[in-house]
């Protein structure tokens, strides 16, 4: 079960990249803010720095049934974050124990997320006492029946029809697709990658 945290003092100033939301159809990431343009931000000490885990351009017009993946909040300095971090899901319920892990089902039809450019799938918040580090990853969910190494979701209408998602910001797997309170463009934005540049990657 996730753990959930009452949080008090809301406080997150967002810099670095403002791209407009990735323009790539069905991807996934963590931003700084509702509508999935910052994925470089700041948060200062004795604030509550929240992210969001967002669906971008989910093209199947029914929307989103169900999705999975597995997430990763690596913090420079454990001693840095007051109290136990909080994860709130949109919607839905998680069938999965392991706070890493998302299997969560919706619902089809009237239950499911509506298509919109973003989706936010879950909040992560946590209070900071000093202005740390924070790496957000996303990576397949492990052990997945339905996506072959990738995260995915399940059709608004059918929840048998699966969409493999690809991660906005941050690749190959392992690469953070957000920081907080990081040197700046240490974020690759997949959008600024050349093609020659993916393939570089797997030489």
């Amino acid at each position: 079960m996730k753990k959930l945290l009452a949080v008090f003092a809301v406080a997150l100033i967002a810099s670095g990249a403002m791209a407009q939301v990735d323009p790539d159809p069905n991807g996934i990431g963590f931003y700084f803010d509702v509508d999935a343009n910052v994925f470089e931000g700041t948060a200062a000490m004795y604030t509550t720095a929240t992210a969001y885990l967002v669906l971008t351009n989910v093209d199947d017009p029914s929307g989103v049934s169900g999705w999975e993946c597995m997430t990763d909040i690596v913090v420079a300095d454990p001693a840095a974050i007051g109290g136990l971090p909080s994860w709130v899901l949109a919607g839905g319920l998680d069938a999965d124990p392991d706070p890493a892990n998302w299997a969560v089902g919706i619902g089809t039809g009237e239950a499911a997320f509506d298509q919109a450019p973003a989706i936010i799938l879950a909040t992560w918040s946590a209070f900071l006492m000093s202005a740390v580090q924070i790496d957000f990853y996303v990576y397949p969910y492990p052990g997945s029946l339905g996506f072959d190494n990738a995260p995915g979701y399940a059709s608004g209408a059918d929840e048998a029809v699966l969409i493999p998602l690809q991660v906005s910001n941050g690749y190959p797997y392992g690469t953070p697709c957000a920081v907080l309170n990081g040197p700046p463009g240490v974020v690759v934005n997949n959008e600024d990658m050349s093609w020659s540049g993916v393939k570089n990657l797997f030489q």
